[in-house]
């Protein structure tokens, strides 16, 4: 129940997140991508069980909004046993036999359900933000910080148009996971006033649409090939041979990623002032027109 411990839960669930979502990116990776899956699910069922033996019978019984996360925390690990170590050894004792009509294929069709039960690994990153305190998102530090990482990707942003490099996808995902908890935590903190305030309604509209995008293009469309091949088993094609209106909607959610520019004329407070007294210059032309 410390709080290191926690945060190194954490940490192993993002990253577990992140693998998931890169690995049907690098096809070529996936056989140490599949590695490590499986070194997280020893971490999983270690955390689990040293929550048992701490905890008991009072780990499933008690009040229900309580337990229901570690109910949840149960039903991801074991549906992960069953789906990465007892199916390849009931495929295994079954002859694994390559026939779609074989016991072992109805299997395999039937353990595959496990996997959805992965996505979920991501409600525990909304139990950490649903109890913690945030006021600290308030801070000048965490703002600094937020400015730094908006000026760096803009200057990223630009190296990629110059300097071609498949890690870039990797950068992107960083920058994509810092805008997103900085968003939630927002969200979290302002509550309701978040959707309706005057004073913060066009950035935080703003942020949504960028964000959105954002992930979109980087997790959502990956997560769809995931679960075709995955899940459904089905050949997965690449972007150029897929739809013009799927491929229209992808280049469309790449052009959100400008918005962020946007971003750092907020961030920049001289900058954004400048701006505001530009637009006020040129409101102030109609007269002389």
């Amino acid at each position: 129940d410390s709080a290191w411990f926690g945060a190194a839960c954490n940490i192993v669930v993002v990253l577990n997140l992140a693998t998931m979502i890169l690995g049907s990116r690098f096809q070529k990776y996936a056989e140490f991508l599949k590695a490590l899956d499986h070194v997280f699910m020893v971490w999983y069922v270690f955390e689990l069980t040293t929550k048992f033996v701490l905890h008991r019978q009072k780990l499933v019984c008690g009040q229900v909004s309580v337990v229901w996360w570690n109910w949840l925390d149960i039903t991801i690990v074991v549906s992960g046993v069953i789906d990465m170590w007892l199916m390849p050894l009931i495929l295994t004792l079954a002859g694994g036999s390559s026939d779609h009509n074989a016991p072992s294929m109805s299997v395999l069709r039937t353990l595959r359900l496990c996997r959805l039960f992965r996505i979920l690994r991501f409600l525990r990153l909304l139990k950490v933000l649903l109890k913690s305190d945030l006021d600290w998102a308030d801070s000048v530090q965490f703002q600094a910080i937020m400015s730094c990482v908006i000026a760096v990707n803009a200057v990223v942003m630009s190296l990629e148009l110059d300097y071609p490099w498949t890690g870039w996808t990797w950068v992107e995902n960083a920058f994509l996971v810092i805008y997103s908890f900085e968003l939630a935590i927002r969200m979290k903190r302002q509550g309701f006033a978040f959707y309706y305030s005057l004073e913060t309604i066009m950035w935080n509209y703003l942020d949504l649409v960028i964000v959105g995008g954002g992930i979109i293009d980087l997790w959502l469309m990956p997560l769809m090939r995931w679960y075709k091949s995955s899940i459904l088993g089905q050949e997965v094609l690449s972007h150029s041979g897929g739809p013009s209106n799927f491929t229209s909607l992808l280049k469309m959610m790449r052009i959100l990623r400008v918005l962020r520019l946007v971003r750092l004329l907020r961030a920049i407070r001289p900058l954004y002032r400048l701006l505001l007294g530009v637009i006020e210059s040129l409101k102030a032309m109609q007269w002389v027109m």
